[in-house]
């Protein structure tokens, strides 16, 4: 590689990062927003969205919008190059290459690791022995990792729920107050009409 090609390359390295990760985190701007919402005090966003998120492949959908919003990426990168033919395609491989891998990285990642560690829900009530308290494990049918902390943060809302940690791929260990609520009414929640949740007690 020539000492007058780096200036270049290094361009475009920068730009197949920024386009791989802007293209990764666009489509799920809105399930992060629903996420935040509650803790910054405006959960009526979580509410006004809340039938958004109970598209079972949402996931999915999403991660085609990031390959399509990276595909876009990509052509008007030929474009400005004046490059966007067999030739310029097979001469920028590895800038196309490195969105499409970048892209489907991020998704990954947001999927697979940060939707996931947002799942565990604690309500900081300090137990004192007197309480009576009480595990419950459910497997939910949960199309992927992505709607983890969406089905935590609707089993938090029944009264009597103490905490809720997510373990991969759909296993949820709920602790609760017995003397206030009971796994019958904890699977009688809303969210359960639409993600079957199985006791494994």
């Amino acid at each position: 590689m020539s000492d007058n090609c780096l200036p270049s390359c290094e361009s475009n390295k920068e730009s197949a990062i920024k386009h791989g990760i802007l293209s990764g985190v666009a489509p799920h701007f809105f399930c992060i927003i629903f996420l935040l919402a509650p803790l910054v005090g405006v959960s009526w966003i979580s509410a006004l969205w809340f039938g958004f998120f109970l598209k079972y492949n949402l996931n999915y959908y999403l991660i085609f919008i990031s390959l399509f919003l990276a595909t876009i990426s990509v052509v008007f990168y030929l474009l400005k190059k004046k490059n966007l033919n067999f030739f310029g395609i097979k001469r920028n491989w590895l800038y196309i290459a490195s969105v499409y891998a970048i892209t489907v990285m991020v998704n990954l990642i947001l999927v697979f690791v940060v939707f996931p560690s947002l799942a565990d829900k604690n309500s900081n009530n300090k137990l004192s022995k007197a309480d009576a308290v009480s595990e419950l494990n459910l497997r939910v049918e949960i199309p992927c990792e992505g709607h983890a902390p969406f089905i935590s943060g609707e089993i938090m809302k029944e009264n009597g729920v103490d905490s809720v940690d997510f373990d991969y791929p759909y296993y949820f260990k709920i602790t609760y107050y017995s003397n206030i609520t009971s796994p019958e009414k904890i699977t009688e929640s809303e969210i359960f009409r639409y993600f079957k949740p199985i006791i494994i007690n």
